[in-house]
């Protein structure tokens, strides 16, 4: 008989941490950039009960994404702050906006290539749909 769903044979690995020989593959980082606490604990818990290997990192505003992107004060050891595989970004955050940050991302050849994902819990309508502002 064949299984629909796939068995869980290793535990996740915290972010940060290094695989062990038991880990089949190598911890991917998603950068959340979000300052509300109930939206990042839902996303942290989505990924904790539905997928092996990601880690979340949240940061709070445009500053600290910019920093913890570019290795710099409180972030600079990539073992407790691995580089990252994907953003997820709020469109409304302290010190900006998740446009200006993804305008830093793509302007920066080194993370250019990371994929970023804008969101917003708003319901107006001039968040939908906008795309990016051209350089």
């Amino acid at each position: 008989m064949q299984r629909l769903t796939p068995i869980r044979t290793n535990a996740p690995v915290p972010c940060g941490s290094p695989p062990d020989s038991t880990t089949q593959t190598q911890m991917k980082t998603i950068l959340y950039v979000e300052d509300d606490e109930h939206d990042v604990f839902f996303l942290k818990r989505a990924f904790a009960q539905h997928t092996d290997g990601w880690c979340v990192q949240n940061v709070q505003s445009v500053e600290e994404a910019i920093n913890y992107l570019a290795g710099k004060g409180r972030y600079h050891d990539r073992e407790q702050f691995p580089p990252v595989d994907l953003i997820v970004s709020d469109v409304s955050i302290p010190g900006g906006s998740g446009y200006q940050l993804l305008r830093w991302v793509r302007d920066h050849a080194e993370f250019g290539r990371i994929p970023f994902v804008l969101v917003t819990g708003s319901a107006q309508v001039a968040y939908r749909g906008v795309a990016l502002p051209p350089r």
